[in-house]
């Protein structure tokens, strides 16, 4: 059964957040600082504005922050640019600006700098710390390793190692999505007294650690539901698909509904090479989704840049 799950990390391994409750939620007609931050989970882009992968601090004006945090979500999956509502965006320096004009409505990003550090047993930082935190949604195991509902801070072996933070993030999102008999994919291997992933050698991997004390995100994506894939999509050729166009280039591969990382790869492999979709297929093209109608399983295909490697297709 796939486990959903939200992450929370910086660069995959999203920042942590301050601590802070929200009260109330009201829209107000001057520009108002929510009280978290939201976090995107991987490099990724609207049009041709760039939002590396982070915490961002957001202000609102005429709009609720959680009206804003759901705007900001589906914008991320936005395939040209284009934005729907009325809604356009701007950048200037660090902040992103998206408002509707018409009806005077307008949220800013900034990427958050300096988040607020959160009580608890957190680690003193270096440089084999991750920045911020990964979070369990519900108790989990991998194999014989307990994972309890909780934040983690993600800490590497070695500097010298080759496996990054943004990529032992994901490594850690795909063993609770497909490993709960703890078979992990060779040369992967794990001590689950330690909480503690090998890449292959004692010296190469990651260790993950149960944090207290740390603040609900204002929001988050992707959402929970989409698995984002450890490994870059590439189409190798400018493919036309029931007259959506996927141009050449690398793509972040996400598996949504039912399927699995794996499945999604199969099924982005065999759309874009026979240029077909499969029977009983659609596209949401604003957000270039393939599924099966309903929705059930699928892919989606985001020109954001991510991964540890590429699938060749086409």
């Amino acid at each position: 059964m796939r486990k959903i799950m939200i992450l929370t990390s910086l660069v995959a391994a999203i920042a942590t957040v301050a601590v802070v409750q929200v009260q109330s939620d009201t829209a107000s007609a001057s520009p108002a600082a929510c009280p978290a931050t939201f976090s995107v989970l991987h490099n990724d882009k609207i049009g041709t504005v760039t939002f590396p992968a982070g915490p961002y601090n957001m202000t609102v004006t005429n709009v609720t922050c959680a009206e804003a945090s759901t705007l900001f979500a589906q914008f991320l999956q936005d395939w040209d640019g284009k934005l729907p509502g009325g809604w356009s965006l701007k950048q200037s320096g660090a902040t992103r600006t998206f408002a509707a004009v018409k009806a005077g409505k307008q949220f800013t990003a900034t990427p958050a700098k300096s988040p607020t550090p959160a009580p608890g047993p957190t680690p003193a930082p270096s440089s084999l710390t991750c920045p911020g935190s990964f979070a369990v949604l519900h108790s989990d195991k991998i194999g014989a390793m307990s994972v309890p509902k909780g934040n983690y801070r993600i800490n590497r072996l070695t500097g010298s190692q080759k496996v990054t933070c943004p990529q032992a993030s994901a490594w850690f999102a795909y063993f609770l999505n497909h490993d709960y008999a703890g078979t992990l994919p060779a040369p992967w291997t794990m001590s689950t007294s330690t909480k503690t992933f090998y890449d292959g050698s004692k010296a190469n991997g990651f260790r993950v650690i149960q944090l207290t004390g740390l603040g609900a995100v204002l929001g988050s994506y992707p959402q929970a539901g989409e698995s984002i894939c450890s490994t870059n999509f590439k189409v190798g050729a400018r493919t036309t698909i029931s007259g959506f166009t996927v141009p050449a280039g690398n793509y972040v591969l996400s598996a949504t509904g039912s399927s699995t990382c794996a499945r999604a790869m199969q099924l982005a492999s065999e759309t874009i090479n026979s240029a077909d979709l499969p029977a009983s297929w659609t596209i949401a093209k604003a957000e270039a989704w393939f599924h099966h109608i309903g929705g059930t399983y699928g892919f989606r295909l985001d020109p954001g840049a991510s991964g540890s490697g590429s699938s060749f297709t086409g």
